[in-house]
């Protein structure tokens, strides 16, 4: 019985791993793309970029310019916005659309294989998922219950 607890706890920490890896991989690309920002202490809001999610892309921009300085728990200082893409035409396409906030980043520039089931985490400043998978109807109002008073 034990050793079943056991494996069900390591079972269960693994992901938590890999998530915090991804946050790192998330601060170093930052770092490296804009050495004079910083996302310490900041909610990240990390989205895989679809041929289908424009108007998420609206939102998930419209998110991070509104709470870009706020004081949300779980990350004192804002927010930080990173989109993933697979191509350089991606890319473009989504800078040329209007996202001026968040980083649009390669996939292999991030070097960290993320699961097909995601589409968008909001990480707190501790790399501890607090929303996965949200809609674009639901990613502004799920970051407005973080503000602190």
């Amino acid at each position: 019985m034990k050793n079943f607890i056991l494996l069900l706890f390591f079972a269960f920490q693994m992901p938590l791993f890999s998530q915090s890896e991804l946050v790192s991989k998330l601060k170093n690309v930052s770092k490296d793309k804009n050495p004079a920002s910083s996302i310490e202490n900041k909610l990240i809001l990390f989205a895989i970029s679809s041929d289908d999610n424009k108007l998420f892309n609206e939102q998930f921009e419209k998110t991070i310019s509104t709470y870009k300085v706020a004081k949300l728990k779980g990350g004192f200082n804002g927010v930080a916005g990173f989109i993933v893409v697979k191509t350089t035409n991606e890319k473009i396409a989504i800078e040329k659309s209007g996202v001026k906030n968040a980083l649009v980043i390669l996939e292999s520039e991030l070097s960290e294989t993320v699961s097909p089931e995601i589409k968008n985490i909001v990480f707190n400043s501790n790399g501890e998922i607090i929303y996965q998978n949200l809609n674009q109807d639901n990613l502004f109002k799920s970051i407005h219950q973080l503000i602190t008073r």
